[in-house]
C-alpha cells in the first residue's frame, strides 16, 4: 500500500507533507486538516534498482546554511546529474552534468536563490534512452 510506505514532514507553510518513492518517481502528498490525503503531485523520474551500482554517502552538513556537499560512490564511469526539488515536488535547482567514476564523487550544492526549507536532492544517471534516479537525499537549508 502506497500511503503506508508514506515518509512524513512538516513543512511551515504548507502543513504536513509525504513522499513517498514508487516505480515511477516521487509523489509528495498533502494531508487535509480532516486527516484525509489532499492533492497528489508526481514527479516522474524512473527510479532504478542499481544498488550494486550507486551509492550515496551523505549530505553533509544537514541541516546547513550556506553550501552542502553531496557526496556518492559509483561503480562504474558513469554521466550524473543532479536535480533538487521542494517538499512540492516542484524542480527548484540542477547540479551540473558530469563524468564520474568508478570511486567516489561530489557536488557542493549553494542554493542562495531558494528560501529556507526542505529540499531533496536527486542524482541521476543520464544516457540516450532518458535519465534513471539512482538516489534520493533530503538536505534542510537554513537560511
Amino acid at each position: 500500500d502506497e500511503v503506508s510506505n508514506l515518509s512524513w514532514i512538516v513543512n511551515e507553510d504548507h502543513g504536513l507533507i509525504g513522499i513517498v518513492r514508487s516505480s515511477y518517481g516521487l509523489a509528495f502528498f498533502h494531508l487535509n486538516s480532516d486527516g484525509s490525503l489532499g492533492p497528489r503531485t508526481d514527479v516522474r523520474i524512473p527510479l532504478g534498482n542499481v544498488a550494486n551500482q550507486f551509492e550515496m554517502i551523505s549530505v553533509y552538513p544537514n541541516p546547513f546554511n550556506n553550501s552542502v556537499k553531496v557526496t556518492f560512490t559509483v561503480e562504474k564511469r558513469t554521466e550524473l546529474e543532479g536535480i533538487v526539488y521542494d517538499v512540492l515536488g516542484r524542480e527548484v535547482d540542477r547540479l551540473p552534468k558530469r563524468l564520474t567514476g568508478p570511486g567516489r564523487g561530489e557536488w557542493t550544492w549553494t542554493p542562495n536563490h531558494l528560501s529556507s526549507g526542505k529540499y531533496f536532492v536527486t542524482v541521476q544517471s543520464v544516457g540516450i534512452s532518458g535519465s534513471l534516479c539512482l538516489g534520493v537525499a533530503h538536505a534542510i537549508y537554513l537560511k
